[in-house]
């Protein structure tokens, strides 16, 4: 093979390589990025879930809602491992007399500390 088309196979390997590897690089960052959001979302959905069994256990004291609320306290401490627990159960404890008031004023330190621990993210 004659010389040139020895150079026209290195400048074409040359170019290549680059946007090869740029390619390989941000498709890696988009996989980390889309990681990432999956586990935000994730962890959004188990605070509404919170939320939500929370607000089940304050209007009414059924067994089923004390076990989803059990539940949602479960998955809610795998994604936010640093929750006070007592903080979390204080919010559905003596629930029969008091009004609705007193019981969200029980409900907001843990909203509080779930918004910082979002924020620390």
């Amino acid at each position: 093979m004659s010389d040139t088309i020895w150079v026209a196979i290195i400048v074409a390997l040359s170019s290549s390589i680059p946007t090869i590897i740029s390619t390989i690089y941000i498709n890696h960052l988009q996989f980390k990025l889309k990681r990432f959001e999956l586990s935000q979302n994730s962890k959004d959905k188990a605070v509404i879930n919170y939320l939500e069994n929370v607000s089940s256990c304050l209007l009414g004291h059924e067994v089923g809602n004390i076990v989803d609320y059990q539940k949602s306290v479960h998955i809610l401490t795998y994604y936010f491992p640093n929750l006070d627990i007592k903080l979390l159960n204080q919010a559905i404890l003596n629930n029969k007399e008091e009004g609705i008031d007193k019981k969200l004023e029980r409900v907001y330190p843990v909203i509080k500390q779930l918004s910082k621990l979002r924020k620390d993210l």
